[in-house]
């Protein structure tokens, strides 16, 4: 009956969120667990009603686990989901179904603490709603129900699991589309899709449709100047395939100017041989395909490689997809390779820093072209602000390690900027 009461509440509540998933230009969120079967950014099967989206995701239930769940991380700590508790702000979600009263449920939980066998450690709060229709799109409120543990701060959520049909063992297959739920800097971050490809933190603009191996975002196994970012992807080579490829595609036709390269930095402690194919609609099957190849020293250490396709792609060749192969030509080694910020950018230009025109950074200080008075907000890794002040033209960065700035303008635009002050 609780349950009952407070979905009936629903109407009366504020429904103001973040767009977490959308499976298209969206994708704030990383799979890091499915129980079932995830197919994810497939063709919506009905683009009508209340999503008529191009792209969803569609689940398949694991009828041998009681708790089968998604796993389900943003790519750094939510700001705040004290509004979630409070019921100022709803979870959504759309869900298309075809068995009456599929049970949709959300539990906010830290990753830190949270063990398979240690129930109620570490799980914040929970959310449930239920579908109130079969076989067609609907948006589903997720309505706060307890919180198990009440010693997780609200600020320190970074993981939530999403389950459905809880407590069973059903064996349904639904879709889903547009998670809405806690803000983080993700999502008001500028996004440039064919510029910056896939920097698994906020620009996540390729679609990845076939691996031989397995990739998983992590941290960062080796922040420096090279490579500041928190999160980077690691890929697991196969140890079968002769060339183990990762196939994905480009959000739109790549349009590549001669004087114009692609980069990834890459992470590697054998030295091998790396691929970069771009191609056509039609693929590897038909021609139109364009290699490059750079090796990396195997040091260790992050370096970027540059792959250059100055005269070799014809300007009636429209370039949709990608794929990128680690150690190429060889097999019976499962290699490991991280690799992170796979983007264009004008041939030898790239900067380890990466600002717009009217920032520069030199000796851990921020000058602005401008002089009008503007709004920084410093803060660490974790999310803890360390420091909000009002300057004009520069701005002296004095902590120590990865940190964020977001710069506030006076005409209303806001950007952030991630540094690392070694």
């Amino acid at each position: 009956m609780r349950l009952f009461i407070l979905l009936l509440l629903t109407t009366t509540m504020v429904s103001a969120q973040g767009l977490l998933e959308d499976f298209e230009d969206n994708r704030f969120v990383n799979y890091s667990f499915v129980s079932g079967v995830l197919n994810d950014a497939i063709t919506n099967p009905d683009m009508s009603g209340v999503n008529t989206s191009s792209k969803c995701a569609e689940y398949i239930r694991n009828p041998s686990e009681q708790y089968d769940l998604l796993q389900v991380r943003p790519y750094d700590t939510f700001d705040n989901v004290a509004d979630y508790v409070s019921g100022n702000k709803v979870i959504t979600i759309d869900v298309w179904s075809s068995t009456p009263n599929t049970v949709v449920q959300i539990d906010f939980q830290n990753s830190s603490l949270v063990e398979p066998t240690n129930y109620p450690i570490g799980r914040h709060s929970r959310y449930v709603g239920v579908t109130t229709t079969t076989n067609t799109w609907e948006t589903v409120n997720l309505i706060y129900q307890e919180q198990p543990d009440v010693t997780v701060q609200d600020t320190d959520i970074d993981e939530f699991v999403l389950l459905f049909n809880p407590d069973s063992y059903d064996n349904i297959s639904l879709y889903f589309d547009n998670i809405n739920g806690p803000e983080y800097y993700c999502l008001t971050e500028t996004l440039y899709p064919m510029i910056e490809f896939d920097d698994f933190e906020c620009q996540r603009s390729i679609d990845y449709v076939y691996m031989d191996g397995s990739l998983e975002v992590i941290q960062n196994p080796d922040v420096n100047t090279t490579n500041n970012s928190i999160n980077v992807g690691k890929y697991t080579r196969s140890d079968w395939s002769i060339d183990d490829v990762i196939v994905f595609d480009f959000k739109q036709t790549l349009n590549l100017q001669d004087t114009e390269s692609i980069y990834v930095k890459v992470w590697s402690s054998v030295a091998k041989e790396i691929r970069l194919s771009l191609q056509d609609v039609d693929g590897s099957s038909g021609g139109n395909v364009f290699d490059v190849s750079r090796n990396h020293s195997g040091s260790g250490n992050w370096e970027v490689l540059e792959f250059n396709y100055a005269g070799l792609i014809p300007s009636n060749v429209d370039i949709t997809k990608g794929v990128l192969l680690f150690a190429p030509d060889e097999t019976g080694t499962a290699y490991e390779f991280y690799y992170d910020e796979l983007r264009k950018d004008i041939a030898n230009q790239v900067s380890l820093v990466e600002t717009k025109d009217e920032i520069k950074i030199e000796h851990n200080t921020i000058y602005f072209s401008d002089h009008q008075l503007k709004n920084i907000e410093l803060f660490d890794i974790s999310g803890k602000k360390i420091d909000d002040t009002q300057i004009g033209s520069s701005y002296k960065i004095k902590n120590k390690g990865l940190v964020l700035i977001h710069v506030s303008y006076s005409s209303g635009k806001s950007e952030l900027i991630k540094y690392l002050n070694l």
